[in-house]
């Protein structure tokens, strides 16, 4: 037999085993239509291929009932001792591109329905690592039947089902029984499905749904903000008219005028946006919660007996207590609702109004009174500001007024208060961590350009003095049994959320990442990993933009603070993981405030800027919810990507503009602000 017939028979018998083995290999990888790749969903096998997740360690029981089932001899129990999200969960095999009907008898105990101060899901279905959740089953019940429909991804072979009772963010207290689970290949696509390949462009399965979300009692609850962006085009003309002209005829004494007039009218349209239009109803539920126990029971707030999800450290509970016995009051003669929600609204929305101000003092201090009327009316009639305190009732507002005090103070060299306000800001919300760096790095120049110490020792000091001031109540009322308990608050508050980027539009986001865990690797690394490279890197922008901006030579020394400031809450929100749509709201305030001492008009274009794109991320988000029963976008969602890359693009203009002025002294004055010489010497505007 000669080498080419030897070559053609090892051909054929390999093609021959080819042909055997791969429809054996595609026997094993397509299931048929009908069929149930659930495994022991009956539990007659005790708890063979089933796992447990609780959210709250020892916050749950599970066991085997023999007591309480449906058929068979055995069902799976669920008891939640306290507000938890208990699932039990199994790992199953699909085929991509497919359909899949869920279904899955529950019984219920004493499980409490959901409300507006206190949302929470009973009894579900969902997929782990996202947001879809079928029905929710409440109160004392017989045997239910809980459907959940759900279509794969083109690539995806797994999905991890639960069983729950509670939910993300949705905690439940309360018992469940599961029994006679499946999970079964369909061919058609049934009447409502969760789409886990929702691209943004699939047809809506019902006029009810979307990507299988339940449609809310109130869809068109806040749409009409949506106007609001025509506004905040029509301020961005004017701004990019008044950069160039700085033209308005009128006197100092009028200007004045104008400007208590705007005032007047922001605070009226505010309180027309706080009464009539729905909050964030799981924010807003939860604020509710606290003011009242703040009210009976300050101090015991971060007891054993305070609130579950207690997430925000002390100083907002001060703001709360007060606010909580007019709260009561409003609940007890309207109702729990608008009256109440407007209540917890106002310390934002005064904030608000503070904060304008005191960008026109500085505007006029640093500029003229002109800039300081249209920079006031700017901040105060911004969209992007008022959603988020007068519609979304957030509390981002006060934060951004504390963090504008504190640089006023670090400017002018008010150590004490500067240490104050400080703690305040880290008081009021954790991730005021965010700005330690650039106080510090004040601090640290100070020592080594001016060989002074006194303002780091004055300036740690008052902050320490004030942590201590504001804690100490609390540890009394615990009599010091929980020695570590503010620092577990800002521990669990930033392990929370461990997703790339939880609906913050950044570079996360932009990548499809958006709501995906943490752990999901990019290029060898987690996201986790890559947003901490992200932190270290800001903080490496942070102190080179620092040395350079505080050289002898430059023309920005005064800023420096602030430059720092607006850096570092900028390239944070890019690169870090877990950032929520909110987290860059303060660069807005930050980039009017660099305008001012600067005068350059780029900081003011990326105010503009920054606006647009706080105001979408978050109108976008809100939306959603309002529309959809606690619906997120999808991680391929195309405007999320989209707007994510629009957000790294004012990253990068960001930096091309700090480079100009803090490395080349270059700055671009609006033509009104520009002087120049007459032939008697004297300066004059153009």
């Amino acid at each position: 037999m000669n080498l080419r017939r030897r070559l053609l028979l090892a051909l054929a018998a390999v093609l021959a085993v080819a042909n055997l083995w791969i429809p054996m290999a595609g026997a094993q990888t397509t299931q048929a239509p009908g069929t149930d790749v659930l495994l022991n969903g009956g539990f007659e096998n005790g708890d063979e291929y089933w796992s447990v997740y609780s959210y709250v360690e020892d916050g749950a029981e599970f066991d085997l009932s023999t007591e309480v089932v449906r058929s068979g001899d055995l069902s799976f129990h669920i008891k939640n001792t306290q507000d938890n999200d208990a699932r039990i969960v199994q790992q199953i095999s699909v085929d991509p591109s497919s359909y899949y009907v869920c279904t899955a008898f529950v019984k219920t105990k004493d499980v409490p329905k959901t409300t507006e101060e206190k949302p929470a899901y009973g009894a579900t279905i969902s997929v782990m690592d996202t947001t879809y959740v079928s029905r929710s089953v409440t109160g004392t019940t017989n045997w239910i039947n809980l459907t959940f429909n759900f279509y794969t991804d083109d690539d995806q072979t797994e999905v991890d089902i639960c069983f729950t009772l509670g939910g993300y963010s949705m905690t439940n207290t309360g018992e469940a029984w599961f029994d006679d689970i499946s999970v079964v290949k369909v061919d058609k696509r049934p009447s409502s499905v969760f789409n886990l390949t929702y691209s943004g462009e699939d047809s809506i399965p019902s006029v009810d749904h979307w990507a299988g979300y339940q449609m809310t009692n109130h869809p068109d609850a806040i749409k009409w903000i949506a106007f609001a962006f025509v506004w905040f085009v029509v301020l961005a003309i004017l701004a990019l008219t008044f950069a160039e002209t700085g033209d308005i005829n009128l006197s100092d004494k009028r200007i004045t005028r104008v400007f208590v007039f705007a005032m007047v009218g922001a605070g009226l349209f505010r309180v027309c946006v706080g009464a009539f239009v729905r909050s964030f109803s799981y924010d807003i539920g939860l604020f509710h919660y606290w003011s009242w126990f703040a009210s009976s029971d300050l101090f015991n707030m971060y007891a054993g007996t305070a609130p579950e999800f207690l997430d925000y450290p002390p100083l907002y509970m001060y703001v709360l207590a007060p606010l909580g016995v007019l709260v009561k009051i409003c609940d007890a003669a309207f109702g729990e609702g608008t009256v109440s929600y407007f209540v917890l609204k106002t310390p934002s929305m005064i904030a608000d109004m503070v904060t304008a101000w005191m960008l026109y003092r500085l505007a006029k201090k640093y500029l003229d009174k002109k800039w300081a009327l249209f920079i006031g009316v700017f901040y105060v009639m911004n969209p992007a500001v008022w959603i988020n305190s007068s519609g979304w009732a957030q509390v981002d507002s006060l934060f951004t007024m504390l963090i504008l005090i504190e640089l006023v103070c670090l400017i002018e060299k008010r150590w004490a208060w500067s240490g104050i306000m400080f703690a305040l800001m880290v008081l009021m919300k954790p991730h005021g961590i965010i700005f330690t760096p650039a106080i510090g790095l004040v601090l640290l120049f100070e020592i080594i350009k001016n060989k002074k110490v006194k303002p780091m020792i004055i300036t740690v000091g008052a902050g320490l003095a004030t942590v201590i001031a504001i804690s100490l109540p609390f540890y009394i009322r615990m009599g010091f049994k929980n020695p570590t308990w503010l620092l577990k608050l800002y521990m669990g508050t930033i392990d929370q959320y461990n997703y790339a980027s939880f609906n913050g539009f950044n570079l996360f986001a932009m990548l499809g990442k958006n709501l995906d865990s943490a752990e999901d690797v990019i290029l060898g690394l987690t996201c986790a990993q890559w947003g901490g490279i992200g932190i270290l890197f800001s903080i490496l922008l942070a102190i080179v933009f620092m040395i350079f901006a505080t050289r002898k030579s430059s023309v920005i020394a005064k800023s420096a603070p602030v430059l720092v400031s607006l850096i570092l809450i900028v390239s944070v929100f890019t690169f870090a993981h877990k950032m929520h749509e909110r987290y860059m709201f303060a660069a807005i305030m930050l980039a009017l405030l660099q305008f001012i001492l600067t005068k350059d008009r780029g900081y003011m274009y990326l105010a503009i800027l920054f606006s647009g794109l706080v105001f979408v991320n978050t109108y976008y988000i809100y939306n959603l919810n309002m529309v959809w029963e606690y619906c997120h976008p999808h991680p391929q969602d195309k405007l999320v990507m989209f707007f994510g890359g629009v957000e790294v693009v004012g990253f990068i203009l960001l930096m091309a503009q700090s480079v100009k002025t803090a490395v080349f002294n270059c700055i671009s004055k609006p033509k009104s602000l520009r002087e120049y010489k007459t032939e008697e010497g004297e300066a004059v505007h153009e």
